[in-house]
């Protein structure tokens, strides 16, 4: 970051684009977003810097009167680098603010959600967001007094991904989507129907050139699973300390753009296994099956049974899941571990294999 030397600037026009007034935010600021509120007034956002020093701002949300007169300031900050990319006037005349807060020494950041009253005084506060860099441009208010936040993510894959994230009225996470890969999103609307639609670029159909991204969302959306898996392990009459292979599929049925982070979750306690892959990132619904290949030592027991369960999950929505039952019976006979020269003596003469067998039972 540099230093800025410039200052938050707020123009009213007439109908056809000439000067009404002008307001300057009287501090080193930049403003990002202004709504009208329901007085006739408007209220602004934005972000303080700090003369001084490259990595210090904080939110700023102004009221300014239908003159351009100066109401009342309020500012917000809990991380080195925070400012408002969007506002609005809420259904109860307060007010809701969303953008970045960034971490400097770390790089990361999360998206933040500040509510406040019709004063600007905070009422609550919430952030979103994994461990790399995460903003949000655009917030509405939806028909069931919730939000509605738009921007992007650098957190759950290769490169930026369009995010959009449903809260309750308390600001509390219902469900959030991403769409991708390499695309970022810069306004959000709720449509008449109930539905979502989101503006933004995308460089997924030809980086470096960006496109214009138009991203419909249907009213009844709800949160679909991105993963599936395909395989039935039924082992029988298995040699007891046998290592042996066998394989799975994991799918992503999410959108066209989607792309799936998984890893193995967990599998049974008996015997020793080794998965390959047990895990992996970006994986797309056009990429079809990927396949899980298991090397698996039995347990030492003769003529017992095992069961257990594969979760296979998802390493950013722990509700997106998939499992896999596993039975396994061992047999009577014990595997034996021999040089290379006597398993080809067996091969040659299998009946002195089995002779020995019975004598270690």
């Amino acid at each position: 970051y540099e230093a800025l030397d410039a200052y938050g600037w707020l123009i009213k026009t007439d109908s056809n684009g000439n000067i009404q007034w002008n307001y300057n935010v009287p501090s080193l600021s930049f403003s990002y977003s202004v709504k009208e509120t329901i007085d006739g007034e408007f209220i602004l956002t934005g972000g303080f810097t700090d003369l001084f020093s490259s990595e210090n701002c904080d939110i700023f949300l102004i009221k300014i009167d239908n003159n351009g007169n100066f109401l009342w300031e309020k500012t917000f900050g809990e991380n080195d680098f925070e400012y408002g990319l969007s506002v609005l006037q809420t259904s109860d005349q307060g007010y809701i603010i969303t953008g970045p807060s960034e971490d400097i020494g770390s790089g990361d950041s999360q998206i933040y959600l500040i509510k406040t009253d019709n004063f600007g005084n905070q009422i609550w506060r919430r952030e979103f967001g994994g461990d790399n860099y995460d903003v949000g441009y655009s917030i509405d208010q939806t028909n069931d007094g919730g939000y509605i936040i738009a921007g992007y993510t650098n957190s759950f894959g290769s490169g930026n991904y369009g995010w959009i994230i449903k809260t309750d009225e308390e600001g509390n996470k219902i469900w959030d989507k991403t769409f991708g890969p390499y695309g970022e999103f810069y306004s959000v609307e709720q449509t008449n129907e109930g539905g979502y639609i989101m503006a933004g670029q995308t460089e997924y159909y030809g980086p470096p050139k960006s496109n214009v991204w138009l991203v419909k969302v249907a009213p009844d959306y709800e949160y679909q699973p991105d993963l599936v898996c395909s395989g039935k392990f039924n082992w029988t009459d298995i040699k007891p300390g046998l290592t042996f292979t066998d394989s799975f599929n994991v799918q992503n049925i999410g959108g066209d753009l989607s792309l799936l982070d998984w890893r193995i979750e967990s599998y049974p306690e008996w015997g020793n296994w080794t998965f390959t892959p047990s895990d992996y990132n970006d994986l797309k619904p056009r990429d079809g099956n990927c396949t899980v290949k298991i090397e698996i030592k039995t347990p030492s027991e003769i003529l017992k049974t095992f069961n257990g369960t594969i979760i296979i999950v998802s390493k950013h929505d722990s509700s997106d899941y998939c499992t896999i039952r596993v039975y396994l019976t061992t047999s009577k006979t014990k595997t034996i571990n021999t040089s290379l020269f006597l398993q080809r003596f067996f091969q040659r003469f299998p009946f002195f294999e089995k002779i020995l067998n019975q004598i270690l039972i």
